[in-house]
């Protein structure tokens, strides 16, 4: 098993300790889902209960779930522009998903010749559009944008409306993202491998494909070490409730699937 894990587990049990807690109770989504797992592995006993919200999978942690992620955003995306076409009345942005698919990368080349008002180019257009991938709850503000912008070339709006996901802090957020990322586990050499991946994924998956390749590129030469993931068992683990979705990019609904295998008195809902 995975010394750095179980040491980062161990601080966890810890504050158990600390608490003079016989048990806990463990909530935790997306990333937290996978602590989750190995905490139930190591410490089956000093668990109570828990909840998995946007089951990580871990059997892929975390280049393969970074490629499964490009095909669940692919479905996501594609599912948010068969909505744009059926507001077409709205939005005037195509009266299919097919056409609104078109269009938008179509954006996305001249974005990529002269970016809107010299700060938004493809990647910070893809940054726009991946929110419509986590949140139902944006779709609107990211389409009127959209819209303002195909058809009144308003800068302001698609600028304003990416001011709103990135700030200066981000750095702060990716450098810790990459520092756990790097070193959870093994990063695949030699990086013509990662090409050849991205080549293959991008052919049917194109919107977020080499956006998340570049992301996660510094891995490929990050000095830290990297460990063996822990090997998840749900054998002696207390039952789980296991929360996930048909359309969840972030964390694609196959690892609620096998953690549902893996953790015999869980529950899916």
């Amino acid at each position: 098993v995975g010394a750095v894990k179980q040491r980062h587990m161990r601080f966890l049990d810890t504050i158990r300790k600390a608490l003079r807690a016989k048990q806990i109770n463990f909530y935790g989504f997306s990333y937290g889902t996978y602590l989750g797992q190995v905490y139930a592995t190591l410490f089956p006993r000093n668990l109570r209960r828990a909840v998995f919200d946007g089951v990580v999978d871990h059997r892929g942690v975390w280049y393969e779930n970074n490629l499964d992620q490009d095909v669940a955003f692919q479905k996501s995306i594609e599912v948010y522009f068969d909505w744009i076409a059926k507001n077409d009345a709205v939005y005037h942005l195509g009266s299919s998903g097919e056409d609104v698919e078109k269009l938008y990368y179509s954006e996305q080349d001249k974005l990529r010749a002269e970016p809107a008002g010299g700060k938004i180019g493809p990647p910070e257009g893809t940054d726009i559009f991946l929110q419509a991938g986590y949140y139902v709850s944006g779709w609107e503000k990211i389409a009127t944008p959209l819209a303002k912008w195909v058809q009144k070339r308003d800068v302001a709006a698609l600028t304003a409306l990416y001011d709103d996901i990135a700030s200066v802090g981000d750095d702060n957020g990716y450098a810790i993202y990459l520092a756990v990322q790097c070193t959870d586990t093994p990063w695949p050499q030699p990086f013509a491998r990662v090409l050849a991946d991205n080549v293959r994924v991008a052919a049917t998956a194109p919107f977020e494909t080499w956006g998340t390749a570049w992301y996660n590129a510094p891995c490929q030469t990050w000095r830290a070490p990297a460990r063996l993931p822990v090997a998840i068992s749900g054998a002696a683990a207390p039952p789980v409730l296991l929360i996930s979705e048909t359309l969840d990019a972030a964390t694609p609904y196959s690892g609620a699937l096998e953690a549902r295998r893996v953790f015999g008195n869980s529950a899916l809902v």
